[in-house]
């Protein structure tokens, strides 16, 4: 009995002991871990900070472009989301044609944004163009008067957004076409607390994103 005794003791020692590494095992893992995660956490941020910086660099420069044009009333910028927002006002009602201080304008602001693409490869600007939910009543074929054929709000926005997206890149390598992208939403994204027929909603932004970070702008 004495032998067997102490057969049990060495073997719940032995079990101690291996329950004893487990958990240190564990305890090491966990610290790892969040080590690991706190350098990370850590990188991202800065890699935030750093692309936030290149983007509000290029911001504070089209909103000069802006108040020297005297613009500040219908092109809006939010640095916020790193937006500039072309409002309703700058197209004319039914139309794909800007006005041509604002063309001006959007010639004024292209060295900054393809100067913006070539110092930050991993960039993307997006053109966003919305309406309001007032419904298109007939296609529009005539592209002399309204500079597009749209049958509906979204083939409208799409071609409001082109409009901007061409001033951009006109005369500009083809690479740099890719990374001013187009999105077209019609009328499924009113603004916030406005009516879906409001014409606050017929807009255009031009959105800057440096990608290859760990975080969206």
């Amino acid at each position: 009995m004495s032998s067997k005794s102490h057969e049990w003791i060495v073997i719940s020692d032995l079990m101690s002991g291996m329950v004893g590494v487990v958990i240190l095992f564990l305890v090491f893992s966990v610290i790892i871990k969040e080590t690991e995660e706190a350098k990370l956490k850590n990188t991202e941020m800065m890699l935030h900070e750093k692309s936030k910086s290149k983007v509000d660099s290029v911001m504070k420069s089209l909103s000069n472009v802006i108040l020297r044009n005297r613009l500040s009333g219908s092109v809006k910028v939010y640095s916020d989301t790193s937006t500039i927002t072309f409002k309703d006002g700058v197209f004319a009602n039914g139309s794909a044609c800007l006005t041509s201080n604002v063309v001006a304008t959007i010639k004024e602001m292209r060295p900054f944004i393809i100067k913006f693409l070539k110092k930050n490869k991993f960039s993307t600007v997006m053109v966003q163009g919305f309406t309001n939910s007032t419904p298109i009543g007939a296609p529009v074929t005539n592209i002399n008067k309204y500079c597009a054929v749209y049958d509906d709000n979204v083939t409208l926005s799409a071609a409001r957004a082109n409009a901007v997206r061409r001033l951009l890149i006109k005369n500009h390598e083809s690479s740099l076409y890719k990374r001013i992208v187009v999105a077209a939403y019609g009328d499924s994204r009113p603004l916030p607390g406005l009516s879906p027929t409001s014409g606050a909603n017929r807009r255009v932004n031009v959105r800057f994103l440096i990608m290859g970070t760990l975080r969206d702008h």
